[in-house]
């Protein structure tokens, strides 16, 4: 493929990562919640004059984040948290702009053809299928409580995830990584690749439910190391997703687990990478006595992609 269509991929590529963090940015901000309409073309305009921005106030103002969170705030407050998911919602807009335009320009130019066209159609659809759930989530937010559904954040993070992995296979077929050389694979790295998966979802549901704060001890859960609440019989399998203490114990030992196996597939960046990460996660833990720092949560986040992108180059250009 041409050299402008490897680097369009890549563009998408490092587009999603920047949305991932600007999202946890605009989530850590309490912000999400702040644009309570869903208008994918003329909401790219933002408030224009103070009847605009007062009644943009006024609608926040019915949904429960407000009451329970925010009912302090004044406009001026409010335009800095509405500003944050702006921001957040057009660049989105862009990255539909971008993918969308250089389909069209690479198909007129007789580049996306045969089967690109339709691996590029995959694309447009996945791109779309995750603002329609990133939607869905913020709309869950507006009833659930106040905040978005830690359910719903999961899967709208499972739909990131599964778009920019996508992105990151094109830009592979396309020829543009073919400096890349890892040693031989072998299963132990599709079960790395898991263990990592679940490590992510168990992240979301960490900051979905808010759980840091709840302990922000470690190793120790507040003097416990086996903390009594690990398992409620009451809520049986509900455990796995619902129990705050069992979901904090997960996310806080498997990164251990992925280090062990760094160690057998002997790879010593893999190594560090598990390590900055983990080392990222304890910092965020212990400083999230009274809220998550913004700084080291979305760093924490955006490794976890970078580990992520490592292990699947290394599974696509294994020797």
């Amino acid at each position: 493929m041409p050299k402008g269509f490897r680097w369009w991929l890549l563009t998408g590529v490092v587009m999603t990562l920047i949305m991932v963090a600007l999202g946890g940015i605009t989530r850590l901000n309490e912000a999400g919640l702040s644009i309570v309409e869903w208008k994918p073309i003329s909401g790219a305009i933002p408030p224009m004059n103070e009847k605009d921005w007062k009644k943009a106030f006024e609608q926040y103002k019915q949904i429960p984040q407000y009451r329970l969170i925010h009912a302090h705030i004044t406009l001026s407050d409010f335009k800095r948290i509405y500003w944050l998911e702006f921001i957040h919602r057009q660049w989105g807009r862009l990255m539909g702009v971008v993918l969308l335009g250089g389909l069209l320009y690479f198909y007129f130019n007789g580049i996306a053809k045969g089967i690109w066209f339709w691996r590029l159609a995959l694309l447009m659809f996945l791109g779309a299928l995750q603002a329609f759930l990133g939607w869905l989530m913020v709309k869950s937010g507006f009833s659930w409580g106040p905040r978005v559904n830690p359910l719903m954040l999961m899967v709208h993070h499972l739909a990131a995830l599964t778009l920019y992995s996508y992105l990151l296979w094109l830009s592979v077929k396309s020829g543009s990584w073919n400096f890349l050389q890892f040693r031989t694979s072998s299963k132990i790295l599709y079960g790395f690749l898991f263990i990592l998966l679940l490590q992510m979802l168990y992240g979301t549901l960490m900051a979905g439910f808010r759980i840091a704060p709840m302990a922000p001890t470690y190793p120790d859960f507040w003097g416990e190391y086996f903390p009594t609440s690990l398992w409620q019989p009451s809520l049986g399998i509900k455990n796995l997703i619902y129990n705050p203490t069992w979901i904090n114990f997960v996310h806080r030992h498997l990164p251990w687990l992925l280090l062990l196996l760094t160690f057998y597939l002997k790879d010593y960046r893999l190594g560090l990478l598990v390590l900055v990460q983990m080392l990222l996660g304890i910092f965020t833990l212990i400083q999230s006595k009274v809220h998550v720092p913004v700084g080291f949560a979305v760093s924490h986040q955006v490794m976890a992609w970078l580990l992520w992108s490592y292990v699947l180059l290394w599974l696509w250009y294994r020797k």
